[in-house]
């Protein structure tokens, strides 16, 4: 286990010195470096004093908290629209069981 914390360790410094030294945020693979930082930021041991692993950590965090909320919130409006239509659907079968009543 040590091992792959080191390893860790030693991706996250590798991608970060690339990153450093060669401009590539607008390519693949500097979109691929920064998801990876991102993954291993909250991997590895806290480095307080670095402004990328602060940054990288707190995108990662701050990420993973809007695709729960966005889920959260797309759950609650999709279930409240499906709710919706049941209970209109029951008010139309209502009103149309009440014409059929009047009309005998």
């Amino acid at each position: 286990m040590n091992l792959i914390k080191q390893k860790r360790e030693e991706l996250f410094d590798l991608i970060a010195d690339t990153e450093r030294r060669y401009d590539t945020r607008l390519t693949k693979e500097g979109f691929q470096n920064a998801r990876m930082l991102q993954q291993l930021a909250v991997q590895i041991e806290p480095r307080p004093n670095d402004p990328l692993w602060r940054s990288k950590r707190f995108s990662k965090l701050t990420n993973d908290f809007l695709g729960w909320a966005g889920a959260c919130v797309a759950g609650y409006m999709l279930t409240k629209e499906w709710l919706r239509s049941d209970k209109e659907a029951a008010q139309e079968k209502m009103a149309d069981s009440a014409c059929v009543v009047s009309n005998n």
